[in-house]
């Protein structure tokens, strides 16, 4: 028999934190019709968590990592879209003809910076920094804490994909969305885990945001390849996206176990 005890031990900040997350950023999202709203939201909630139970820096993984960590970090989406950009220009779903070079290297440049520093302060910030130093601080184990903030952080895309009216998807699309929101959260968590590190993740997701953006697009609009079939080849809206990012998951969680295993 559960007793309201039993649920106030299983039930503290973190847990109370990711509802409030949760139920504010989609009514934000809501009442503005803008995903940015919901992005203030979330460095709202990330100030304002670490103020509260005043975790360590190290704790929270403000610490800048080591450099084999950055270089997986950035090897990752690397390899993850360098080879779905292959195969849509092998299998004629993307073309080089109208890709103004000197333009894509401005754009995944300026993509870079924006989104690495900005995530570190809000989606990593929180999901792969404070909320996981809070459930960890619990005494949840490291797989618990990559499940629980990876879940977390695929329910907040919910709103974003089917409300944000820049980045709304068709119905159909969305499962896959989903899914290869949940793995990146894994990919990012298990970097973080390797590294201690949330400044590796930013690095990672920033690296991911350039190259899957730039080059592929978002919503329903096309990127730098043109790849009008983002439903097979797009490394966030296909289903070629999600089969790489399953293996890279299942890469970066060996090479987590070898890491700590020296």
């Amino acid at each position: 028999m559960t007793t309201a005890n039993d649920v106030k031990r299983r039930w503290g900040w973190p847990e109370w934190a990711s509802v409030i997350l949760l139920t504010v950023s989609p009514a934000s999202t809501v009442i503005t019709g803008s995903e940015a709203a919901s992005v203030v939201v979330l460095l709202g909630m990330f100030v304002g968590c670490w103020a509260l139970l005043r975790l360590p820096r190290r704790v929270v993984g403000f610490t800048w990592g080591d450099l084999g960590g950055h270089a997986v970090a950035i090897g990752y989406p690397i390899i993850v879209i360098g080879v779905l950009s292959t195969l849509a220009i092998v299998f004629g779903a993307g073309t080089l003809a109208v890709l103004d070079a000197k333009s894509t290297l401005v754009d995944l440049g300026i993509m870079f910076a924006a989104t690495a520093l900005g995530t570190l302060i809000t989606e990593e910030g929180f999901f792969r920094g404070w909320l996981w130093a809070a459930i960890r601080r619990k005494g949840t184990s490291e797989t618990g804490a990559l499940v629980w903030t990876a879940s977390v952080f695929t329910l907040w895309h919910v709103p974003v994909a089917m409300l944000e009216p820049n980045l709304v998807l068709p119905v159909a699309i969305l499962p896959v969305y989903f899914m290869n929101a949940m793995l990146l959260g894994l990919a990012w968590g298990i970097l973080r885990m390797a590294t201690g590190s949330v400044v590796v993740s930013a690095v990672s997701h920033g690296t991911w945001n350039a190259l899957s953006y730039v080059l592929f697009g978002y919503g329903l609009r096309t990127g730098s390849l043109s790849v009008f079939a983002y439903d097979v080849f797009g490394p966030e809206r296909g289903l070629l996206g999600v089969a790489l990012n399953l293996i890279a998951v299942i890469g970066l969680w060996h090479w987590y176990r070898r890491k700590t295993q020296d």
